[in-house]
This record gives C-alpha cells, sequence and structure tokens, in this order.
C-alpha cells in the first residue's frame, strides 16, 4: 500500500470518529443545577464585597482596636487635648476625638507669614500627613510644620531634656514644649492636628501657628 493510499484511509477513519463529537447533541442543564450554580455565585459575590471595606470604616476600625490595646498595655492620660502614654524617656501623643475627622487629606495648610529669609525647602505629602520645611540659609534655622489626620498621628516628645505645658492656638487647645533646641506647638482643630517645630523664640513661634491657613483649591 502506498503512502498517499494509506493517508487517504487514516483520514477518512479519522474524519468518522470526530464526527460523532462534532455532531453531539447541546446540553441542557436541569433547573436543579442551575440554582445552585445561582446560589454559589450570589455567596462568592457577597463574599468578594465584604473583603472591600468602606475605606473610612476600616480607618475607624483600627484605631478603635488600637485605643482599645492602648488602654489595656498602658495607662493613658489626656493633657491638653491628647491621649498620651508615658515612656522612660519619651511621652507618646495619640488624637483623642476622631468624631467627624477626614481619614485623609482633604486641604493643604500652610504658614501664611514667615519670617523674613525663611523660604520652602522641601514638601512631603502622604495620604495621612503633608510636612513643609522652611529654611533660612543666612541663619542656618528650620521650621517644620507638618499636618497629620487623626487615625495617622504618632508623635514622641522628650520628657528628660524639655518640658510641656497647655497652650491655645487660634481657639483650640494646644500643648507646648520647649528644650535648649527649639520650640514645639500641637494643637487639634477637629478635622487635623497640626506640629509646629521651630528654632525661633516661643513669641516667633506661637505667631507663626497662628498665621495657619489653608491653602485655596
Amino acid at each position: 500500500m502506498s503512502e498517499s493510499i494509506l493517508k487517504s484511509v487514516l483520514e477518512e477513519k479519522y474524519s468518522k470518529e470526530f464526527d460523532v463529537y462534532s455532531n453531539a447533541p447541546n446540553h441542557f442543564f436541569s433547573i436543579r443545577h442551575k440554582r445552585k450554580m445561582k446560589t454559589i455565585f450570589a455567596k462568592s459575590l457577597a463574599a468578594k464585597n465584604n473583603i472591600k471595606l468602606n475605606k473610612r470604616f476600616a480607618t475607624l476600625l483600627v484605631a478603635i482596636v488600637f485605643l482599645a490595646v492602648l488602654s489595656i498595655t498602658a495607662v493613658a492620660m489626656a493633657i491638653a487635648g491628647f491621649l498620651s502614654k508615658e515612656h522612660s524617656d519619651n511621652t507618646e501623643l495619640f488624637a483623642i476625638n476622631y468624631e467627624n475627622a477626614p481619614t485623609e487629606i482633604e486641604g493643604i495648610y500652610y504658614l501664611s507669614e514667615l519670617p523674613i529669609g525663611f523660604e520652602v525647602y522641601s514638601l512631603t505629602q502622604t495620604e495621612v500627613r503633608v510636612t513643609t520645611t522652611y529654611y533660612n540659609q543666612y541663619e542656618d534655622k528650620y521650621i517644620i510644620f507638618s499636618q497629620h489626620t487623626k487615625y495617622g498621628f504618632n508623635t514622641h516628645i522628650d520628657n528628660e531634656q524639655g518640658e510641656m505645658t497647655d497652650t491655645t492656638v487660634n481657639g483650640y487647645v494646644g500643648l507646648y514644649y520647649t528644650n535648649n533646641k527649639c520650640h514645639i506647638i500641637l494643637w487639634d482643630d477637629k478635622d487635623y492636628i497640626f506640629e509646629l517645630t521651630s528654632e525661633l523664640s516661643k513669641t516667633e513661634t506661637e505667631n507663626l501657628a497662628k498665621s495657619t491657613k489653608m491653602q485655596k483649591q
């Protein structure tokens, strides 16, 4: 038998065998099967949606759990509008009132009345914090101004080299700290927490804090 005849015979044989499958009748799933599959897909979709938690709720939940853990593991005290946790060499500060506070930075604030010679040196921004550094190259002095969301706020203040007292900034209760190197003022305006650090005098630092304004959109 020649090679061409053998090839023709095999092609005809395979063609007949595969025609059986290509001409198979369409399959129809039973109503019972369709109901089961519908239930499975519904549960899968619900599970997927549950994973996508509302971001604000998720952040709030983390804050609640964190504060609960804090209250159990250490003695927490309220000081000048902040929740404080004392360590051996520093005081750790957190926000207290989270009601209606933004979970992300929605409007950026700045210092509207800078002393002569100071210019913006750097600006870093995340979803929960904006930090602007001002620098005077002639006097080699810095001013650092940070805007925090309450959910992202956490700072440490040295309690060995300086002292803390209450203060007010534009009618809001705040915290004033000073040591031999700098002055720090922190305050909560109900939406954000602001942190101002400067190498200027106390009066100049207080005036800077009062000059805080939000940038126009």
